[in-house]
């Protein structure tokens, strides 16, 4: 008897058993592809994050490198001011 009764209430609760298992599996499906998706966006800032470290290193190699040009501009300047006549030897 207990098993009619279980038997009728399953055909007649729309939320069976196996509606219940889809629902379920649907559920997880999405969570799943959510979980994907947020693992992708993880990835992608983390790549970004890996870039903008990277700007920012070559920005200061490049800084590092226009100070090293304008010093030896500076110092070419300096030996163009010294006079010719003192690297000539007299004799």
């Amino acid at each position: 008897m207990l098993s009619k009764c279980q038997s009728y209430f399953q055909s007649v609760n729309p939320f069976s058993q196996e509606r219940q298992l889809q629902l379920v599996s649907a559920e997880a499906a999405e969570s799943k592809k959510s979980g994907e998706d947020f693992e992708r966006k993880l990835r992608e800032l983390e790549d970004q994050i890996q870039a903008d470290d990277r700007v920012d290193r070559l920005e200061a190699s490049l800084k590092n490198t226009q100070d090293r040009a304008d010093d030896l501009e500076f110092q070419l300047s300096k030996l163009k001011d010294v006079s010719p006549d003192s690297f000539m030897v007299r004799l």
